[in-house]
């Protein structure tokens, strides 16, 4: 794919006032040094050299160079102020996200504007160095065949996040969704050394709600009211699908369609794992394991019922998808207790977004972070409500009628319940790993108590999607 050198976008005039105010976007406070960074100081070396040496010119290892980073912060802030004495940079969510090192700017700015720049940015670098690390040994043909995968989930997903960002700063959408605000967005380049990046409002006073945890009722519902304000935009707006199916590509069926042996193999894998160490979970009374008819089904269900068969016989119109929805991309305003409220903060990672269907990220975000109990029985409170919200949206900008019904929202979603799991399956499995450490600290007990929620839950969405499957698959065009 060919990519852009050239910067996508840098921070917009009322962003940057946004952002440095001590509100900024979404109610997300962005805090500001204390007074007692003067403007008559004088400017100082923007780092030590003990600290440039550390870097080596290379931000945590990634090809991004931290002297041209520097240049272009201070571009994009229209800035002349330099990085102070106690600058630093620090490595943030490192169990949260496979395809991005994120780390934490501290400036410390030093210069005439010092007390209007933002303390802190986040820098995400597309990186897939925690994948790698899993690849299995195999023939040299399969090892670059692997790594070529993971180039691939880079570049697609890299060049879907960098284009919807210049879409939501073009849109105006940073006032309309809660995502964290853009301050620059960079391609990969075809030369040198310069990696891409995106550079970020930070959403400090926030958290994101373990997986095993799972989301409570109005925390779905607050998700899905922002989900009805992007959709509102995708059905109202025809310009973002000029060349949609270019710049906004779902990375899991564009790496499922070009690398279908792995795809298969890392299903594979999963299962075998769950039914080895937690074989007993996915038995049923009638002596019937679970992970055994799940595997029987698994090349039918890639090749003949994946999104865009379904999405396509839907009868549906596209509407822009996250992609990947569940609670590790989505963060929460912090209470006075330091636990997570229901007051949705942002909603981050657009590496998948795409057109697509509003049943995916129904899904995405049901299966993989809520009990079964509330999936189950919350699913039509959820799209009436979605529905609701979504008609609100709709009228304000002056469309009465909605698109689609709440029953061609269930089918579709059953339908694609099926392509959630598969995407699901590997991170659950490696969620219900206790070597993995996403299970939390604490004692033993409490740990195997979050297994057992997610292997519950692991066992839920395969018994749904066996009994959806044998539903829809007569009626299936």
């Amino acid at each position: 794919m060919k990519t852009e050198e050239k910067t996508l976008l840098t921070l917009s005039a009322p962003c940057l006032r946004a952002l440095c105010a001590p509100e900024g976007p979404n109610g997300v406070t962005i805090p500001r040094k204390s007074a007692h960074r003067s403007s008559g100081r004088a400017s100082i070396p923007f780092i030590h050299s003990h600290i440039m040496q550390m870097f080596s010119d290379r931000v945590h290892g990634t090809t991004v160079s931290f002297s041209e980073l520097k240049k272009k912060i201070r571009a994009a802030l229209s800035t002349r102020s330099n990085f102070g004495p106690a600058f630093r940079m620090e490595r943030i969510g490192e169990n949260q996200g496979f395809l991005s090192i994120t780390v934490r700017i501290y400036f410390d700015w030093v210069g005439d504007d010092a007390q209007l720049l933002p303390d802190t940015l986040v820098l995400k670098i597309p990186s897939t160095a925690a994948m790698i690390r899993n690849i299995q040994a195999g023939s040299e043909e399969v090892i670059r065949e692997q790594h070529a995968r993971l180039a691939m989930i880079l570049d697609v997903g890299h060049v879907s996040e960098v284009s919807f960002y210049a879409m939501a700063s073009r849109e105006g959408l940073f006032t309309t969704l809660k995502i964290p605000p853009c301050i620059r967005a960079q391609h990969f380049r075809r030369k040198g050394s310069e990696s891409g990046y995106l550079l970020l409002g930070d959403v400090r006073h926030s958290i994101i709600r373990p997986l095993w945890a799972g989301l409570r009722e109005a925390q779905v519902k607050a998700i899905l009211e922002q989900l009805a304000k992007l959709h509102a935009f995708s059905l109202t707006n025809e310009m973002w699908r000029n060349g949609a199916g270019k710049i906004f590509r779902s990375t899991f069926l564009e790496v499922q369609k070009a690398y279908p042996e792995i795809t298969r193999a890392r299903i594979g894998k999963a299962i075998a794992q769950l039914n080895r160490d937690f074989g007993v979970w996915f038995m049923r009374a009638n002596g019937r394991n679970l992970l055994s008819a799940l595997a029987e089904v698994v090349d039918d269900q890639l090749l003949n019922f994946n999104g865009d068969l379904v999405h396509a016989n839907s009868g549906m119109p596209p509407v822009l998808v996250h992609g990947d929805l569940w609670t590790n991309n989505v963060m929460w305003d912090l209470t006075e207790h330091g636990v997570d409220s229901d007051n949705l903060v942002a909603i981050i990672d657009w590496q998948n977004v795409h057109a697509g269907n509003v049943a995916e990220d129904l899904v995405r975000l049901l299966g993989s972070s809520c009990s079964p109990r509330l999936r189950r029985g919350g699913l039509h409170r959820f799209v009436s409500h979605y529905l609701s919200c979504l008609s609100l949206e709709l009228r304000r900008k002056g469309h009465f009628s909605l698109p689609f019904t709440h029953q061609q929202i269930v089918n579709a979603y059953e339908r694609m319940f099926g392509q959630g799991l598969l995407i699901m399956l590997p991170s659950l499995n490696a969620c219900a790993d206790e070597g993995n450490g996403l299970l939390g600290g604490g004692p033993e007990e409490n740990r195997l108590e979050r297994q057992a929620l997610v292997l519950e839950r692991t066992r839920a969405l395969i018994e749904d999607f066996l009994a959806f499957r044998a539903k829809h698959l007569l009626t299936f065009p």
